[in-house]
């Protein structure tokens, strides 16, 4: 592939399908319901559009690196990366049940209570020394306590992450869309982040798309509602104090 004209076709081509892949991830969601045998499941489809989503990835970013990067081109690579992240607002999360302990851990951190107290088990189980309104939370929660996994252990969760959860029940609560915007926030941190790290290390940014366009990220974090742009935020942030010097800062954000 040589031709100029022939990445440009690669790139829109690939850009095209990352986006439909994305709306067609969110629309199989919907067979991946919790209470659904996982055999019932059509783990094979996913699996595969999964697999045809890497290969258009590594494809696109291998044309995009040949052309170059205008602002144009940028922008269209944000569009694209941010509709695939909206196109999971809606969805199931596919093959997964870590957000529910998010979402009870944000409840009781939101009612003012100590979330590394008491496992959701003592909460069902009404021990002793558990707070009424806990108990009165967990029968508000629904389904949200019953499906925690692990539910005998106390929340791993660090307070970081225990600040996102809470945000994420402030918008809408025992919901996986209040968190998922949450993500969708910080994810547009990183961006940022990453574009004055780029720029500051004289590194093409190009680089972004490698980030932003990434499937397996908008599977793990939009659809799953995975937590992990809490540290990357916080990595990204002090890459770029000490890169400017900020040595301390670097540090403490770390």
């Amino acid at each position: 592939m040589s031709n100029p004209s022939t990445f440009r076709w690669t790139v829109a081509v690939g850009l095209v399908v990352l986006a439909a892949w994305s709306i067609g991830l969110g629309w199989l969601s919907g067979s991946f319901a919790y209470e659904r045998d996982v055999l019932d499941k059509p783990v094979a489809i996913f699996v595969a559009m999964q697999v045809a989503a890497g290969a258009v990835y590594l494809l696109t970013l291998f044309a995009l690196r040949r052309r170059p990067t205008t602002r144009g081109l940028l922008m269209l690579v944000i569009t694209v990366g941010l509709l695939m992240r909206l196109a999971q607002l809606g969805a199931v999360p596919v093959l997964e049940d870590d957000y529910y302990r998010y979402l009870w851990d944000g409840a009781v951190t939101a009612q003012g209570h100590n979330p590394y107290a008491y496992s959701p088990e003592h909460v069902q189980q009404h021990a002793e020394g558990v707070p009424d309104d806990l108990r009165h939370l967990a029968g508000e929660s629904g389904e949200v306590i019953d499906r925690v996994n692990h539910p005998w252990l106390r929340t791993i969760y660090p307070p970081t992450a225990q600040a996102a959860f809470t945000v994420g029940y402030w918008i809408s609560p025992f919901d996986i869309q209040g968190l998922r915007l949450v993500w969708l926030g910080l994810d547009l941190v990183v961006v940022c982040l990453l574009i004055a790290l780029l720029r500051g290390s004289s590194s093409p940014i190009f680089g972004l798309a490698i980030y932003w366009l990434n499937p397996l990220l908008i599977k793990e974090v939009f659809n799953a509602g995975h937590m992990e742009l809490v540290l990357v935020v916080g990595l990204l942030a002090a890459l770029l104090a000490a890169g400017r010097g900020l040595h301390n800062t670097g540090g403490l954000l770390l």
